[in-house]
């Protein structure tokens, strides 16, 4: 569901004039003054789903409620910001910039935020990059401090403590996100639980590839990715990696994964799946072959059989 923005009435972040006391007191609507409360929290931008799961509230009384706040002047719903199609960030100026953070309070407090999480002052290249996700790209408050959140921790995982992003891998991570079609805060959670889970399966699967005390490389992440997608358990990828050790001497990832994609493409999933239905035509040839040769010797055995069975009771 897209997300909904609306204008407040000025008068500082957090702190609420008589007149809007009194506004909100006229509502006779607890759900009201919740809702302005939250609304006033995430910079009046929110989801439907977004706001009702975190007061409780079902879509009807959230209707109700934005309908007292916007009878009592509270609030005015804005239609969402919308960029035109452009693939180069504008040049802002320093000046452009500065005046923006002294007019929008939004943006001034996104920019504070981020140089405290970033651990440093920011630059004047610095605050364009980060004004272009504010402005160009349409990120809202929300979806920069998710974003920043993702990088941070990458950025620990791949280069340990003390290394935090610069806003220009921050950007290009603002880039892939935007070509995902990931423009909400709810898309960009759903986005980052999915990596979590990615990440999960490919550290079990480097464990089970013997691969320890140093991260995957970019190339290797792919593959890992990849296999993840297709759904393969690991006691699967671990099958297909002793078949390669033993047809290589070692870990090629190449050919293991060209292993993967066959099966994939057999329907096997499951190591039971690949053991039974992976086998090669020159196997099954083998294996005709044996039986073919089997069977005079079989009917010969039988006969003797049978001819002993008649003396017998003859």
């Amino acid at each position: 569901m897209n997300e909904r923005h609306f204008a407040l009435p000025a008068g500082g972040a957090y702190s609420l004039t008589d007149e809007t006391v009194s506004a909100l007191l006229d509502t006779k609507s607890g759900d009201a003054a919740r809702v302005y409360l939250y609304l006033l929290q995430k910079n009046g931008t929110g989801a439907d789903k977004s706001i009702c799961d975190r007061l409780g509230l079902s879509m009807p009384a959230l209707s109700a409620a934005l309908a007292a706040l916007q009878k009592s002047g509270l609030l005015s719903e804005r239609p969402s910001p919308v960029r035109l199609p452009s693939d180069t960030r504008p040049d802002y100026t320093g000046r452009e910039v500065a005046s923006h953070m002294e007019r929008d309070l939004a943006f001034r407090h996104v920019a504070e935020e981020t140089q405290r999480r970033l651990g440093r002052v920011f630059s004047s290249n610095d605050l364009q990059v980060l004004f272009g996700l504010y402005d160009w790209r349409g990120f809202s408050p929300g979806m920069i401090s998710l974003l920043v959140s993702f990088c941070l921790e990458d950025a620990e995982r791949r280069w340990g403590p003390g290394r935090p992003p610069t806003m220009r891998q921050i950007d290009k991570q603002a880039a892939v996100w935007e070509s995902n079609g990931i423009n909400t805060e709810e898309g960009a959670e759903r986005y980052i639980q999915e990596k979590e889970a990615s990440r999960e399966a490919a550290s079990l699967i480097c464990r089970a590839l013997g691969i320890s005390g140093r991260s995957p490389s970019p190339t290797e992440e792919r593959y890992l990715s990849e296999w993840s997608v297709m759904g393969f358990p690991v006691d699967t990828i671990t099958l297909a990696y002793d078949k390669t050790v033993l047809k290589t001497g070692g870990l090629n990832w190449k050919y293991m994964h060209t292993i993967l994609k066959s099966w994939k493409e057999k329907g096997l999933q499951s190591r039971d799946d690949v053991e039974k239905g992976d086998v090669r035509p020159a196997q099954a040839a083998r294996f005709t072959q044996t039986e073919k040769s089997a069977a005079p010797a079989m009917r010969d055995k039988q006969a003797m059989e049978n001819v002993k069975r008649y003396l017998e009771n003859g």
